[in-house]
């Protein structure tokens, strides 16, 4: 079950948040009780199956003309961006 935040948790995980320490922030949910932070995180660092595949889908999506007719596949950049802008 996961643990009623603080204020202060809530502070330290803007703080986080703010440092771009996307991975941190998800731990820390997940540290506190958030089950579904474990699946967040994968998608943000790219380390576990399930975040690898969400990733996939995410540029093969783009492949299919998602984004455009001629979708080219995205790029590191634009991955993180997208990852980091979710939070």
């Amino acid at each position: 079950m996961p643990n009623t935040l603080s204020l202060a948790q809530l502070n330290s995980y803007e703080l986080l948040i703010n440092d771009s320490n996307i991975s941190g922030f998800y731990t820390a949910l997940l540290n506190d009780g958030y089950l579904y932070a474990g699946w967040a995180g994968g998608v943000a660092d790219g380390d576990t199956i399930s975040g690898l595949a969400a990733l996939d889908f995410l540029n093969d999506t783009a492949m299919m003309g998602a984004v455009g007719p001629e979708a080219d596949g995205l790029s590191d950049s634009i991955l993180n961006e997208t990852v980091t802008k979710s939070v």
